[in-house]
């Protein structure tokens, strides 16, 4: 693969030959280079690491093992996973065959290789965050149905009735206590496994959507096209874009989403605290769990120099469109 790149990188079959662009030419030589370490990384990443994916399933299937033993344990059925990977699939799809149409034939590989490899490294995050967030959304509800805890603040009463735990629940309790403990361990390895993969993905999709918006501004102001139809040249940089944007919005949503559910756990502990009458052990016992929820940190970030929820996007696409801006004073120049 490397190789065909180096040889593709020698060769002017790669340019996008109807709009002439010195910057964009040697931009475009640069993402070659790049497009080919990337995906090596990422390949070797998976080949030297892949039995660490295989131990978070198989930590995961033994987390939904032991729950099972719970009275109140029942895992809700989430469509969102086949929904991204479906969309993911139709992007990817559209993007090869915009470029087979747009482009030379010797030159597809390059542009869509990297951008699909890349898109499902995102996409495989995503779900296996999406799985993690569903388990513990299962355990917040367990908590809940323990004490039959709404969760609404009823600021209407001066006082609520308070429901009686019983004294089975210790168990359950200890269960989830041990099953969340399970499912942080489970957080931070898969964090560490995406962390160079992820950070090349950033880095890497950064470039290319700056380099396909200021192609598509170029392909509009420029009128020159050759034989091609305009359209397919606006629609081989838009399909570039919505796949960066569904891939980035889907993942930094499944990680906000997942951070907050784990934060979920200490206020619903509290909850029956506060609206559970409860003898001195199984007081106890929740309160070891919230103590021990304290030292449980879950946190995804490329090696601490980006935080990959929301706010990954607002940074996201303000440096594209800074560096937009930066090469349209350069073109004025």
């Amino acid at each position: 693969m490397t190789t065909y790149f180096v040889v593709l990188y020698l060769s002017p079959s790669w340019e996008k030959i109807y709009i002439h662009s010195c910057t964009l030419g040697t931009i475009g030589k640069g993402l070659i280079i790049l497009g080919a370490i990337t995906s090596v990384i990422i390949w070797f990443i998976y080949i030297l690491k892949q039995s660490v994916l295989v131990s978070i399933a198989n930590e995961i299937y033994r987390v939904n093992n032991d729950l099972k033993r719970c009275k109140h344990y029942k895992l809700k059925t989430n469509y969102f996973p086949y929904f991204i990977f479906i969309g993911n699939f139709i992007l990817c799809f559209f993007i090869m065959l915009v470029g087979i149409v747009t482009h030379q034939y010797v030159s597809v590989p390059f542009w869509s290789t990297p951008c699909i490899l890349i898109s499902w490294v995102i996409i495989q995050y995503t779900i296996t965050l999406i799985v993690i967030n569903q388990n513990i959304a299962c355990l917040n509800e367990m908590l809940l149905k323990l004490g039959n805890v709404d969760t609404k603040i009823k600021f209407q009463k001066l006082f609520v009735t308070k429901f009686p735990l019983r004294e089975a629940i210790i168990l359950d309790i200890m269960n989830i206590n041990h099953a969340n403990k399970k499912l942080c361990k489970i957080c931070n390895d898969v964090a560490n496994f995406f962390t160079i993969p992820i950070l090349s993905a950033i880095i890497y999709f950064a470039m290319t959507t700056i380099y396909e918006l200021r192609y598509l501004f170029l392909s509009i102001t420029n009128k020159s096209y050759g034989t091609i139809p305009p359209f397919l040249i606006h629609l081989d940089s838009v399909s570039w874009f919505m796949i960066v944007l569904f891939d980035l919005t889907a993942f930094t949503s499944s990680v906000t989403s997942t951070s907050r559910e784990f934060k979920k756990t200490a206020l619903y502990i509290h909850l029956l605290l506060d609206r559970c009458t409860m003898d001195l052990i199984t007081e106890k016992t929740l309160i070891e769990f919230s103590r021990d929820l304290l030292h449980r940190n879950v946190e995804f970030t490329a090696f601490h120099i980006t935080v990959l929820d929301g706010s990954l996007l607002h940074s996201f696409f303000g440096t594209i469109v800074t560096y937009l801006i930066i090469l349209t004073q350069f073109r004025v120049r």
